[in-house]
């Protein structure tokens, strides 16, 4: 879901059922230097990544993640209205 072509208020309208599920995110920081995000990664426990950009139809609740994800990205208010949904934040 990208909210960067959305309202304030329909992100609202979208963050609200979210946040009565409470869900418990965990957020994998890969903004590293690219040795350092594989290294981390194998750490981790994944010996490999394998990106896949699917349609919205085709994985819907990557949904929720992805509204959480954008919330802390942009900071301010929408940060800390999804801060108690994260329950970690991994930098791989």
């Amino acid at each position: 879901m990208h909210f960067i072509h959305k309202s304030d208020n329909r992100r609202k309208q979208i963050l609200d059922p979210i946040a009565e599920l409470h869900p418990a995110v965990t957020i994998y920081d890969g903004s590293a230097h690219e040795r350092r995000r594989q290294r981390s990664t194998r750490l981790h426990g994944c010996e490999a990544l394998e990106y896949r950009h699917h349609r919205a139809h085709e994985e819907p609740m990557l949904a929720i993640p992805d509204a959480l994800a954008w919330c802390r990205q942009r900071g301010g208010p929408w940060k800390a209205g999804a801060t108690e949904f994260v329950s970690d934040v991994k930098v791989v």
